[in-house]
């Protein structure tokens, strides 16, 4: 089961949300529970792709025969996932004897589920709309809403069930036998100030806490029962120990009854993204938000959510390639604007410690490295000439090939930007690379191209988020930002690639630098191709003579095999 806990910072700070990798959850000191007296209790589960076995990821209830509630956060390490990767089981105490398997038709989480914007867990709800009924019976009903708008528990005794961690430490210890447990109810205003949690979010939450009792990981989106009325969802808690040392926050279900009856009414999911191909690059057991202890930081993660992709979805992606101990070694990403000519980043090119132009290839062809066969010698780097590699202004690079890509399914180029005064703001743009998958810099490799999806943000919000109010003006750069998710070493100068109004995908930005640590809660920050459109010209027919009065800041270089590297206000590069 998922479990959730948010850091909050001090007043004027933004609060960090993030989700863990490790799903599996259980109940602590709980006791087994028998499903006949739990009927509405089901196991929701997941799989990455439809050659998966299906996961136990999160608890749910069953609302009537053809819908379930469960918390939204379920669901973020997967965003965009086809609904039919999701399935509920229901009818039996053990997940092993679970004979009640039925797919999703299609998952509806709340709307205002922003925890990346908002700082907080607030509106952590989901609704699963089943593809066919249940048909109810001793193992199997509904559980009606509790629809007592502001009533106290607080004292009262209310039960949560699961199939989450017993592990204390939550170690991983999953129970086949469903769990339950009883937990009093505590104030919001004794949780608020646990937590950190700023009141105005108190009425859509209650909480529960008893001392070395707890849910855990895996019990996210189970249910809270009291006095025989679904009263709330399980949102977050402490991560570890699942010791009661914090209580357990809940979504309050009265403060969301108009929008699960709207929901179920009238509500038609939004269409998304096909995601057949992907493969996500986590742990595939069950999955539980997490929020750090106050004045710890929360950041404990270490895989960085993208997809394997196979390269006709990205035929104009490349590996630029360096010769480290004698073999050709992952240094950055690129794009092919042309058979001859790579767009890169600038800083991927050390031009006051040139290598020699053999030490340096440019691969592309395959979405796997090992296998990768198309591989070309470079003739020349056109390096910005006002490239500044302290601030990394105008960190843009052609590369020169020997000789031409042969184009096809596999290698393709991509059309470029050209309209400096388009606004992406709010758009979902793709990044690809093989660069690391390791958030902290610890070095992991992916052999498979990768690809995730991120927002363009605001030049004015990554100003503030950066706190470098020159950022807001700064045309030369876009930023994007999605919650756990970024690029990393390795993946600098790789394509920030949107839709256009085709539907067909250009050219917009080339990764450039970002946090140190690659988890999505600072923007990364991309060249802005657009800005650049006279200066790529200009290179290509006059081979870099044409310069570019544009000026920009920051970069993003690989710190493979290069850890004596710094970077400008604590800005990682990303190749």
């Amino acid at each position: 089961m998922y479990r959730a806990f948010i850091v909050s910072a001090l007043v004027g700070f933004f609060m960090a949300t993030v989700v863990s990798a490790d799903t599996s959850v259980k109940i602590v000191n709980g006791d087994n529970a028998n499903i006949e007296d739990y009927p509405w209790m089901v196991s929701i589960q997941f799989r990455i792709n439809e050659n998966d076995s299906f996961t136990h990821k999160c608890g749910g209830a069953i609302l009537d025969k053809s819908w379930i509630l469960t918390a939204a956060h379920c669901n973020m390490l997967y965003p965009g996932r086809p609904a039919n990767d999701i399935r509920i089981q229901a009818g039996s105490s053990f997940l092993s004897q679970m004979k009640v398997k039925i797919p999703v038709k299609k998952y509806y989480e709340h709307e205002q589920f922003k925890p990346f914007v908002t700082g907080q867990l607030d509106n952590d709800l989901m609704l699963l709309q089943l593809r066919k009924p249940l048909r109810f019976g001793s193992t199997i009903n509904k559980i009606d809403l509790d629809t007592e708008i502001g009533k106290n528990y607080t004292g009262e005794l209310c039960t949560i069930t699961g199939w989450g961690d017993t592990d204390v430490n939550a170690g991983g210890n999953m129970p086949d036998r469903l769990q339950v447990l009883n937990l009093p109810v505590v104030t919001n205003e004794h949780c608020g100030i646990a937590w950190r949690i700023p009141q105005t979010f108190w009425n859509n939450m209650i909480c529960l806490q008893d001392k070395d009792k707890d849910s855990c990981r895996g019990d996210s989106g189970g249910p809270v029962i009291c006095n025989n009325k679904l009263v709330g969802t399980l949102s977050y808690g402490n991560n570890s120990p699942c010791d009661g040392s914090y209580p357990s926050v809940h979504s309050r279900i009265s403060a969301y009854l108009d929008w699960i009856k709207e929901i179920k009414s009238t509500r038609v999911l939004p269409k998304l993204c096909n995601y057949n191909s992907r493969k996500e690059n986590s742990s595939t057991s069950p999955a539980r938000l997490v929020k750090g202890e106050p004045n710890q930081s929360p950041w404990r993660f270490v895989v960085i959510l993208k997809y394997n992709v196979v390269n006709e979805d990205c035929p104009w992606q490349v590996s630029i390639q360096v010769m480290r101990d004698g073999q050709f070694d992952q240094d950055c990403g690129g794009s092919i604007i042309d058979n001859r000519w790579i767009l890169t980043a600038a800083h991927c090119y050390n031009k006051t410690h040139p290598r020699p132009l053999s030490e340096t290839r440019v691969g592309a062809g395959s979405s796997t490295l090992s296998a990768m066969t198309e591989f070309r010698s470079v003739k020349k780097f056109h390096q910005h000439e006002s490239y500044n590699n302290l601030k990394h202004y105008n960190d843009i690079m052609l590369i020169e090939l020997r000789r031409p890509f042969r184009f096809g399914s596999t290698i393709n180029k991509i059309s470029l930007d050209n309209d400096v005064d388009s606004d992406y703001t709010g758009e979902s743009c793709k990044v690809s690379g093989w660069g690391n998958t390791n958030e902290f810099g610890e070095h992991t490799y992916p052999d498979r191209l990768q690809a995730t999806e991120l927002t363009v943000i605001s030049r004015e919000s990554c100003a503030s988020q950066w706190g470098e109010p020159d950022l807001s003006s700064d045309n030369t750069k876009l930023c994007a930002q999605e919650f756990r998710r970024d690029t990393c070493d390795a993946d600098s100068g790789g394509p920030l690639a949107c839709k256009a109004a085709d539907s067909t995908y250009i050219l917009v930005g080339a990764t450039s630098n970002g946090p140190a640590i690659c988890n999505g809660e600072t923007p990364g920050i991309y060249t802005r191709i657009s800005a650049y459109i006279d200066w790529i010209e200009k290179t290509k027919s006059k081979k870099g003579k044409g310069k570019n009065n544009t000026k920009g800041k920051k970069g993003k270089k690989d710190k493979k095999n290069n850890k004596n590297n710094k970077n400008n206000n604590n800005k990682k590069n990303r190749n």
